[in-house]
């Protein structure tokens, strides 16, 4: 999710549209709410679910940075991974909102079960802010 962020507030920074076609789920949703005008092409859906985390992946971090960052188990990469998932989030919640989209839409993005998908209408997305046109 940070590189889709960054990706987004570069497309902010540089006032692009965006224009979705197809399926664009997950972070790609962040990346296209980046648009300075978003809009939908005709076969389009936007996919949101909350975060999620792989364990494999996080196993080989750990793994591979506890000496460099000094962690005595699993459980001290545990609150540091807590810590910077949270900041991720308030950071992706924040950008959302100051995108002009509506706190509704967003608690609902959270309230998707991380294996599941939710593909609002295209009047919802419109109606929340998420989509401009």
């Amino acid at each position: 999710m940070q590189a889709a962020l960054a990706m987004a507030k570069d497309l902010v920074s540089h006032n692009i549209d965006t224009i979705a076609s197809g399926e664009c789920s997950s972070a790609c949703t962040l990346v296209f709410l980046g648009g300075k005008s978003r809009t939908l092409g005709t076969d389009a859906k936007l996919g949101f679910h909350r975060q999620y985390v792989n364990d494999k992946e996080h196993k080989q971090n750990y793994t591979l940075y506890k000496d460099d960052l000094e962690w005595n188990d699993e459980f001290e990469y545990l609150m540091f991974m807590y810590n910077k998932l949270n900041s991720d989030l308030v950071a992706q919640l924040s950008f959302m909102s100051d995108q002009g989209v509506s706190f509704d839409f967003i608690i609902r993005t959270l309230e998707t079960e991380v294996l599941d998908m939710w593909f609002p209408t295209q009047e919802e997305l419109l109606a929340s802010g998420y989509i401009t046109g």
